[in-house]
């Protein structure tokens, strides 16, 4: 997986100045391998075990300029980069059960981070859990709910160019936090090899560290062909 990433983020200083930061550009590359240790397609219940690993190609020194634009372009802060500067480790477990009409599974992921980047610091190690299930409707239809909870660490060690105490984003003992999700979706398939899915979500517990930026909602779409 290779994502490109487009980021703003709008301010209010205390003087009631308003700007916004922009940063966009490919981020880091992820690479994936999934074993199944038990069972096999049409089984009751399955296991998976998921290894992979994060490349660090995504950007760690964007700049834009900031409220005083005198001062020309200075360093954006830790979350409106591009990357983790770091190779990450991705380790996960799924379970996947099903019969003729209900799929159920749950599934544990982390994403570790594996010394510090060129700047001087490291992301928090990230670690989550989902759960969820789906009925059948028809051949083609199948809604479904699902849960999922993440835990998200501070930063180890710091950028020496960002100053704490300018801005909240700034800090790295101000990252952490937990949150649980709770989705609503629906999965349209049976197109040869396709598979179209839809779902919408909010939390139902944030719990942040510091200062940032909440999560109101979420709202996805994505499509699938299996060969």
């Amino acid at each position: 997986m290779a994502p490109y990433i487009k980021k703003e983020m709008d301010h209010e200083t205390r003087t009631a100045v308003r700007f916004t930061t922009r940063s966009e550009g490919i981020g880091d590359v992820k690479a994936k391998g999934v074993y199944t240790f038990y069972g096999k397609p049409g089984d009751k219940h399955r296991l998976f075990f998921t290894v992979g690993f994060s490349l660090p190609t995504g950007s760690i020194d964007r700049r834009d300029a900031l409220a005083n634009q005198a001062q020309g372009q200075q360093k954006l802060p830790y979350p409106m980069q591009l990357g983790s500067g770091t190779v990450d480790f991705l380790p996960g477990l799924t379970y996947l059960g099903e019969t003729e009409n209900w799929a159920w599974g749950a599934e544990w992921m982390g994403t570790v981070r594996l010394g510090r980047n060129a700047e001087g610091y490291s992301l928090g190690n990230q670690y989550g859990f989902s759960a969820w299930g789906s009925w059948k409707w028809n051949d083609s239809v199948a809604p479904f709910i699902k849960m999922r909870s993440k835990i998200w660490e501070n930063i180890d060690g710091s950028d020496p160019e960002l100053n704490p105490a300018t801005v909240p984003t700034a800090d790295p003992n101000l990252r952490g936090g937990e949150q649980i999700d709770l989705q609503l979706g629906i999965d349209i398939f049976g197109f040869e090899g396709h598979r179209v899915a839809i779902d919408a979500g909010a939390p139902i517990y944030q719990s942040l560290d510091g200062p940032q930026l909440e999560t109101d909602f979420m709202f996805s779409v994505g499509w699938t062909y299996t060969w």
